[in-house]
């Protein structure tokens, strides 16, 4: 295996030979830190007997580590002359096996870790795609700083919103590491973060399409009440008195407003919503 580009040289040397430059419409920022990328391989916690999931390898920086430990590595890559060169870089390697294409479209094999330095405008897609269609033990993420302090953000907070919630229900996240922007080439204009996601064992009772929804009826007014917010929404469908009815059950008060409210309380209220009937706008 040919040693891949992690450098500011090497990467710029290794797009030159490809004839390629980074391109915008991919969010392609490259990781050209080693020490940056041997944290993000410890973080991930890479045993022996693991599948990996790599979402945009780009030249390899972080593969080589992956492929390097012996565990079974799928790496998902959207840009034909990253996929030749990739190809070339692990060929022969038979624990290495390349998907080209889009990762919110190619079949994802099932794996126990998934790692990748996301794109904004894919990160929240990619993540509940991989925690509704596959059970990681551990997720990995590189993301704009301002999308890590909304994945963390706990109830009260002005970060605190939808996407709060929705990745709290399922996981205990932790912002790992704030990195600034001359680890990548290009240099983003805003800095990064890693953050760490442990999905929960014990998967929550409610359909998360569903839940997904009733959260997104809660936030989409968030100065308004929470009951005002979700009588307005558009998005549910169902009685006043039944509306009523199920924030009680869930123990909530419906004047206060959906940021008050923790990712627990959401779960109750859309079990409660399922319990009387409620319907919702897909």
């Amino acid at each position: 295996m040919a040693d891949v580009a992690v450098s500011l040289r090497e990467v710029r040397a290794a797009l030159e030979d490809l004839g390629v430059a980074p391109r915008k419409r991919w969010g392609q920022n490259f990781l050209i830190d080693r020490n940056v990328r041997d944290f993000l391989f410890r973080q991930l916690g890479v045993e022996e007997g693991d599948r990996l999931l790599e979402v945009g390898p780009g030249l390899g920086g972080l593969t080589v580590s992956l492929v390097e430990s012996q565990a079974q590595v799928f790496a998902v890559e959207i840009d034909p002359a990253l996929c030749a060169y990739l190809e070339e870089q692990f060929a022969g390697r038979d624990n290495f096996t390349l998907l080209q294409g889009d990762v919110l479209q190619v079949e994802l094999p099932e794996a126990t870790k998934v790692v990748g330095n996301l794109p904004y405008y894919i990160t929240s897609p990619v993540i509940f795609r991989v925690l509704e269609e596959m059970s990681p033990e551990v997720m990995l993420f590189v993301v704009q700083r301002e999308v890590a302090e909304r994945l963390v953000a706990g109830p009260g907070g002005k970060d605190y919103g939808a996407l709060s919630v929705m990745v709290q229900v399922f996981c205990r996240v932790e912002l790992l590491r704030v990195l600034p922007p001359e680890v990548f080439y290009p240099r983003p204009r805003v800095e990064s973060a890693a953050v760490r996601f442990t999905p929960s064992p014990d998967a929550p009772d409610v359909p998360p399409w569903f839940l997904r929804r009733v959260v997104a009826a809660a936030f989409q007014q968030r100065r308004k009440t929470l009951i005002n917010s979700l009588k307005g929404s558009g998005i549910l469908r169902l009685s006043e008195a039944d509306l009523v009815t199920a924030l009680r059950a869930a123990g909530i008060d419906g004047r206060r407003r959906a940021e008050s409210f923790s990712p627990a309380d959401f779960l109750s209220l859309a079990r409660e919503f399922l319990r009387v009937g409620a319907a919702v706008e897909k």
